[in-house]
């Protein structure tokens, strides 16, 4: 499997420098399609995704402030409460819920225990693994640090991201289920992205998970959210891109074969093809 471009999937946004270094997330609210926006500035943006494209809505972000630079959201749903934890430039972590109706709500015990000093440019990023909520944040040093929601605090653990390799620049995060498996995709300040998938106790390195997802020169700062439509796994990356490249990419999940040049790369590429085998069992 491996991630086939799709510029469908980004009708609607903005291509050109209406927003710099954008750091999309989407979170399926009651099936409509939600995507919030982080930019340089510090500030957000909300969109709905009407089936074809996605429309500017500020009433998705009513409630949000600005944040002191490049802001980095990660939404999750809490027992039926969608939460929000920006990054910043910073390292201060900023925490939202909805309050059901009409705006999101400045709540600071949402970020207890996360980092206030050290961790310049966080980039957050919160997944439920069986009823435990984790985060793993990155930032501009190319480190992850994991987390864990305790009973009202974050809980640094290491062991959530055991196998991630710390990379030469600021880092953004997404973790996505891909049937039954987690899956993990690394931007970066570079145009390199990296993929890996969690086997059970250590994320493991795997250049089919991010194969297909082709930035230029002009686009550093790759900033994934993957969602999905039908039975489709959807992938919106945001880019610091310069000129005349997009600003948005979109890809959809497809079943091309990719092919690698290197041993190190037919390695994981065997990797993958027996985690594909266990998947079909």
């Amino acid at each position: 499997m491996s991630w086939t471009s799709e510029s469908a999937m980004v009708s609607g946004l903005p291509q050109d420098a209406t927003y710099d270094n954008p750091k999309p997330t989407v979170y399926d609210d009651a099936g409509t399609l939600k995507m919030i926006i982080g930019v340089f500035s510090g500030d957000f943006y909300g969109y709905y995704w009407d089936g074809s494209d996605w429309i500017l809505d500020a009433s998705i972000i009513n409630g949000l402030s600005s944040v002191p630079g490049t802001s980095s959201p990660t939404i999750f749903n809490d027992s039926g409460v969608w939460k929000l934890i920006s990054g910043s430039y910073g390292t201060d972590c900023y925490g939202y819920y909805w309050d059901g109706v009409s705006a999101w709500i400045s709540d600071a015990t949402i970020v207890t225990g996360l980092p206030t000093t050290g961790h310049p440019l966080s980039t957050p990023f919160v997944y439920n693994d069986s009823g435990t909520f984790k985060l793993i944040l990155g930032d501009t040093f190319g480190r992850f640090t994991g987390y864990y929601w305790g009973t009202n605090t974050w809980i640094e653990d290491s062991s959530i991201v055991n196998g991630l390799v710390e990379v030469g620049g600021a880092i953004i995060v997404c973790v996505y289920d891909d049937g039954g498996t987690w899956e993990l995709i690394v931007g970066e300040s570079t145009t390199e992205t990296h993929g890996y998938y969690w086997d059970g106790s250590t994320w493991v390195k795997d250049n089919t998970i991010n194969y297909g997802i082709v930035l230029t020169a002009n686009q550093g700062w790759f900033s994934p959210t993957v969602f999905t439509i039908g039975a489709d796994l959807k992938l919106i990356g945001g880019n610091d891109a310069e000129g005349t490249d997009d600003v948005f990419l979109g890809y959809t999940k497809s079943s091309i074969e990719p092919s690698f040049s290197s041993d190190s790369d037919l390695g994981a590429t065997r990797k993958a093809f027996w985690l594909n085998r266990i998947k079909e069992r």
